[in-house]
């Protein structure tokens, strides 16, 4: 008798056809998907379904919570997400942030250690528990072309998405500042200027490489002879111990700066006395005016301190 010649089932009914939810779920030994299609195998079917790094993963943020994000050098979500950051986040995932108020990406990122829970409590005012450390460091910014869930990206849209921030604007740290002014007395004064050196103490420096990039314009504010000098601008990146001798071995985050040419050292009297610390654009701006409109000499204002009383 003959008899209809049937070919093996390869796929399966339910989960191939997207009539429901497989029984045996990642254990069926038929395919699911078409790239399981052809597969030699349930053990090269399970290494297939095996779980997997994303290619990348996307954090939201808006206007006031990027501050912290960068500041902190942390992302943050939602406890509920902590299992899937664990998964999805290795090595060699890419990470990005969106901003969903601006429809701007700034990326790509990298893990700094593993994602726990309130690595850092006061962060995001406790609303965002489940977080993650990332390395700061030379990104970009573009306009998204879709909207962005917080999340897994698989290799396409990680791919697509690189593509968008490489004809994007470079940022060095979206949370740098635009100026910061240093303080000194007048024998500290002459080391820096000698050096081509700013510093301050050791724990401070996460804080210079958070906020000073390479666009910052830098000041020094001299409180003795209450005098302003500038402008300066970065010459590398804040690092321990450029050099170890400098300041008595008492400021070692230190920052090598270049003065800005035209027009060159400028110096004007100050108007207040200074914190060191970062500047907003409007005070960076005044001092601009008042170094051009106000000039005086460093021998000036030596003369002045020792005609002082």
């Amino acid at each position: 008798r003959n008899r209809k010649h049937f070919e093996p089932r390869t796929k399966c009914r339910v989960e191939f056809e997207g009539v429901g939810r497989c029984q045996f779920g990642s254990r069926c030994r038929f395919a699911h998907r078409e790239s399981e299609v052809g597969l030699a195998g349930y053990d090269s079917l399970m290494a297939a379904r095996a779980p997997r790094a994303a290619s990348g993963f996307v954090f939201l943020c808006d206007k006031k919570t990027r501050g912290d994000v960068m500041r902190l050098e942390l992302f943050g979500l939602p406890k509920s997400n902590l299992r899937k950051m664990e998964a999805e986040i290795d090595d060699d995932t890419k990470l990005f942030l969106y901003d969903f108020k601006q429809n701007s990406v700034t990326g790509p990122f990298a893990k700094e250690g593993a994602p726990g829970v309130d690595l850092v409590p006061e962060a995001f005012g406790g609303r965002f528990p489940a977080q993650l450390r990332f390395r700061p460091g030379v990104s970009k910014r573009c306009v998204s072309k879709r909207r962005h869930r917080a999340g897994p990206l698989d290799e396409d849209e990680t791919r697509q998405l690189l593509a968008d921030l490489a004809a994007g604007d470079e940022v060095d740290d979206p949370h740098a500042a635009p100026g910061w002014i240093f303080v000194c007395n007048a024998k500290q004064q002459d080391e820096i200027l000698s050096k081509r050196l700013f510093a301050l103490r050791e724990q401070r420096l996460e804080l210079l490489k958070t906020r000073i990039s390479r666009s910052t314009a830098l000041f020094l504010y001299n409180r003795e002879s209450n005098r302003i000098l500038g402008l300066f601008t970065p010459d590398g990146t804040p690092e321990l111990d450029i050099d170890p001798d400098a300041f008595a071995q008492k400021f070692r985050a230190q920052l090598r700066f270049a003065v800005t040419y035209p027009p060159g050292l400028q110096v004007c009297r100050a108007i207040r006395e200074y914190e060191g610390g970062p500047l907003t654009t409007a005070e960076v701006e005044a001092f601009r005016h008042d170094l051009r409109a106000f000039p005086t000499t460093i021998d000036d204002s030596i003369a002045a301190d020792d005609s002082s009383p």
